[in-house]
């Protein structure tokens, strides 16, 4: 946890722990060659009692010559103002004022007193409440390589035997009595009933167990990345799977990564439960083709053979904006339609490459000749038909789209190439009819496509950006 040579800022909030800590580190500092500082955070809770812990704190510093860095945060008004409630957003201040003390420079670790005791609470009441194993591994015993909890292996027990036998003094935290709170139901109440009627050794057994969990978590961690690299597609609207191969993964591996895909959208994994994960992985696994998962700040759609995961804010969707612009061959256009370029080439059709042939997969081949001119590019809009190269008459893009199984949220800005076919005056009132010569994998229209008589050819394809 702590190196020769680092600057360690010790968390002390005049608790019975933070001070076992503190006079631990003081204990060992020459030895470790280590550098100490005490950092204090005033959660404004208590009133009068808040300002005394700190002053307690303060005057420890002057006894021991350590420096002394505090904060001031009225956790209370923050946590109103956040919808939170006030462990945790005293938790996310008291954190956040540790990571800016390393960031300035001021500290190299902080240290913190969580200990077994804390550990075996926090596994039994994440089990309580349905928690898999990532909830399971508890506290770790360092965080992002900056938190340290040197007494995590040390019980309660432990720590006030240290300081009764060395004669310090500490604050006792009148909340931490108080048994309307989860966390002191189980202190006090659950885990010492436990203890006496089950199992005297339950502390160091849930420990274990954490530890455990801790090395389940780390192995999966190297693991995830790659599954996540290889099944998951990432943009601006949320992640998409293949619900087949999703459904083709082991359950553990599959839970894995969709933990990962939701912590990924969402930002974090707060309020998500094995319930809700499962609930995915039966939409993967349903012969249906359709469906939705609602889960807390989560939206999972399948669509044929895909699942999307997009935030609840993404509920409300709006169909985005129309584009239609002018092409001239050749070239390469970029547009709305994704993250491919499409590539417009024009060859003798002697020159046209064998493997080429005529509308492979996104790619179709247009007799230059017939194609009525100019021609513009623009996304499919509802209605639209024509007359797929290969196929018996005109068909609606819709249809195609629901026979390729193409899901919905990919047909959003799907590129069809038109040309403004002149027509009488009388049949529309511009005196033009649109016709579709190309669509996005669909390829060219019958009428149009290049065949063994053309004799210039104009080759429509798509390319990944570079």
């Amino acid at each position: 946890m702590l190196k020769p040579g680092e600057a360690v800022g010790v968390a002390v909030s005049g608790g019975p722990d933070s001070v076992a800590m503190l006079h631990c580190l003081l204990e060992l500092r020459h030895r470790l060659g280590i550098a100490l500082g005490v950092v204090h955070v005033n959660h404004q809770l208590r009133g009068p009692e808040s300002e005394q812990d700190q002053k307690f704190v303060a005057d420890l510093c002057t006894r021991t010559g350590l420096p002394f860095v505090s904060t001031s945060v009225d956790v209370a008004g923050r946590a109103a103002i956040a919808g939170d409630n006030l462990e945790q957003t005293a938790r996310g201040v008291r954190y956040e004022f540790f990571r800016r003390l390393i960031d300035e420079g001021r500290f190299d670790k902080i240290a913190v007193g969580h200990t077994l005791s804390d550990q075996a609470e926090t596994v039994l009441y994440r089990l309580l409440r349905g928690s898999g194993s990532a909830g399971l591994a508890g506290i770790r015993p360092v965080l992002d390589g900056a938190i340290v909890r040197p007494l995590i292996g040390v019980s309660r027990e432990q720590v006030l035997a240290y300081l009764n036998t060395g004669g310090f003094k500490w604050r006792e935290d009148g909340t931490n009595r108080d048994l309307n709170r989860d966390r002191n139901r189980i202190r006090h109440e659950l885990l010492p009933a436990l203890t006496n009627e089950w199992n005297p050794n339950l502390t160091h057994l849930l420990g274990q167990l954490a530890h455990w969990a801790q090395d389940e978590e780390a192995y999966w961690e190297g693991i995830v990345p790659a599954l996540a690299a290889e099944h998951l597609v990432e943009n601006s609207d949320g992640i998409q799977i293949a619900a087949g191969s999703l459904s083709a993964l082991p359950s553990a591996a599959a839970r894995r990564l969709l933990r990962h895909a939701i912590k990924s959208v969402r930002g974090d994994l707060r309020g998500i439960g094995f319930g809700h994960v499962e609930s995915i992985l039966k939409l993967a696994r349903s012969s249906a083709g359709s469906g939705q998962v609602h889960l807390p700040d989560l939206r999972v759609i399948r669509s044929f053979s895909e699942l999307r995961l997009t935030t609840a804010a993404s509920e409300v969707e709006t169909r985005p904006p129309d584009y239609s612009f002018l092409v001239d061959p050749p070239g390469s256009l970029e547009g709305p339609w994704g993250t491919t370029l499409v590539t417009l080439k024009l060859y003798n059709r002697e020159n046209l490459r064998g493997e080429q042939g005529y509308n492979r997969n996104c790619r179709g081949v247009l007799d230059w000749d017939k194609v009525p001119k100019p021609l513009r590019i623009r996304n499919w809009r509802p209605g639209d038909s024509y007359h797929p190269q290969g196929l018996v008459g005109p068909r609606k893009i819709k249809s195609l789209f629901q026979e390729r199984r193409v899901a919905v949220w990919r047909r959003e800005g799907w590129p069809v190439i038109v040309a403004d076919k002149h027509v009488a005056d009388n049949q529309t009132d511009s005196g033009r009819l649109e016709q579709i010569v190309w669509v996005r994998e669909f390829g060219a229209a019958e009428a149009y496509a290049a065949d063994q008589s053309s004799r210039v050819v104009l080759e429509v394809a798509e390319v990944e950006r570079a």
